[in-house]
């Protein structure tokens, strides 16, 4: 309503633009399936939706570290970055599945 009534922007708002473009990502709900499978059903919507960004499910949601099916994190995110390159911007949603240590292991 501010934004209205300055006739700004939000960005305008607060402080400014600093990515005037953002990639609009392709999400995804795999859980479960192993990482394999996940990728050929991530191309198939990528390769649909033409998306320059993609967002993936990394481990168990809310499970304390575990992952579903085992293994299935470390498996799939080189596997995201090997068969999509480095053009592909990519964000990866762990719901709540790790501790900060883990969060910190998987994201590096």
């Amino acid at each position: 309503m501010l934004g209205k009534i300055a006739n700004k922007s939000i960005s305008e708002l607060l402080g400014g633009t600093y990515h005037p473009e953002i990639a609009v990502y392709q999400a995804n709900n795999y859980r479960g399936k192993s990482a394999e499978e996940s990728i050929v059903l991530i191309q198939k919507q990528v390769e649909e939706s033409q998306a320059k960004a993609l967002k993936f499910k990394v481990g168990g949601r809310m499970s304390n570290n575990k992952d579903f099916p085992a293994d299935r994190t470390q498996k799939l995110i080189p596997l995201i970055r090997k068969t999509f390159g480095s053009n592909m911007v990519i964000y990866a949603d762990s719901n709540g599945s790790y501790t900060v240590d883990e969060a910190i292991r998987i994201g590096k």
